[in-house]
């Protein structure tokens, strides 16, 4: 079993409007000590949408500014003790170097995936049509693209369940919000985090699954 420290780098994956600011926030609560850094938000201060266009804003290029930056920030927040939960997509080639963080840090890193039914996540952009107070620019179109692109690509793209690399080395949970379950993988990596999860969502299934076995 790997040491366990006392503060975490969570980054979250996840399609859009699956959950991952309700969980970040709950999660951060439960941390007590946590900061989240919402991809959307640093996002609109760096390239407010009156000023950049959206093609700008989510090209390579200002994503790569963007990551770069909470790269800085996570380093800094970690070295101070406490805890970070980056609240995003966070797809594969964003991710590079979270590992180095953790590393000059004594931080663990867990990732944690939400899912969702599709015909909830349907309602909740429906809902934020309605609602004024969400950040986040996606619609549901931007969750059916990028669902295809999943299902064309997972491992490079953004599915946090086929890549390897994680499942080898890290806690990863997936959450799902519409049915209140989660499944968590190589749990011995981070026991007292999955703990913090199972407290935080009470009564929530828990699935233990080991990608290394033939029959999970």
């Amino acid at each position: 079993m790997s040491k366990e420290g006392s503060h975490y780098l969570v980054v979250m994956t996840g399609l859009p409007a699956t959950g991952k600011s309700t969980v970040s926030r709950l999660i951060a609560r439960s941390l007590s000590d946590a900061v989240v850094l919402a991809t959307d938000e640093i996002r609109e201060d760096y390239f407010p949408g009156e000023v950049y266009g959206r093609l700008f804003k989510y090209s390579f290029g200002s994503s790569r500014v963007i990551y770069d930056l909470i790269g800085y920030r996570s380093r800094s927040i970690l070295l101070e003790g406490k805890s970070v939960i980056i609240d995003g997509t966070n797809l594969r080639n964003n991710r590079d170097g979270m590992e180095s963080v953790c590393y000059e840090t004594g931080a663990v890193l867990v990732f944690l995936k939400t899912t969702c039914d599709e015909a909830i996540v349907r309602s909740r952009f429906e809902k934020r049509v309605v609602r004024a107070d969400y950040m986040s620019e996606a619609k549901f179109d931007t969750y059916e693209r990028m669902k295809q692109q999943l299902a064309d690509d997972p491992e490079n793209y953004l599915d946090t369940e086929q890549d390897t690399y994680v499942l080898s080395n890290h806690l990863l949970v997936v959450v799902n919000t519409g049915s209140n379950w989660m499944k968590a993988y190589n749990p011995e990596k981070a026991p007292k985090f999955l703990d913090l999860m199972l407290s935080t969502f009470t009564g929530w299934r828990l699935i233990v699954d080991d990608p290394k076995s033939e029959n999970p």
